[in-house]
């Protein structure tokens, strides 16, 4: 199936042999009136099945990214109440002003 050269069309071509060849090609131009009717700003829409697996891809991926992201924290959590722990149990006073050195820094 050919299109015809659209760049090559004079502006004074009428609309009766534009109709015309495209008819040739088996289409055909709308008549005046018909109009694509608007839906109702209250209808509903429903995805197609594309959209719903390309929704439903999205969500797990993002559920995916935060149990990932909160297996790192709990991680890092635990790394570091166990790295508190060993150092108060090796030297408790030495532990406790670091801890107070800390947290003024921190609070300041």
């Amino acid at each position: 199936m050919t299109t015809p050269d659209m760049s090559a069309m004079d502006d004074g071509l009428d609309a009766a042999l534009l109709a015309e060849l495209l008819a040739e090609d088996g289409f055909e131009l709308p008549s005046e009136g018909a109009e694509i009717a608007r839906r109702a700003a209250s209808a509903r829409v429903f995805a197609t099945p594309a959209q719903q697996r390309l929704w439903t891809v999205e969500q797990i991926d993002g559920v995916t990214l935060r149990a990932k992201i909160n297996v790192e924290r709990a991680l890092l959590q635990h790394k570091a109440l166990r790295l508190g722990l060993r150092i108060y149990d090796e030297r408790p006073k030495r532990f406790g002003r670091r801890l107070r050195r800390y947290w003024r820094k921190w609070a300041s």
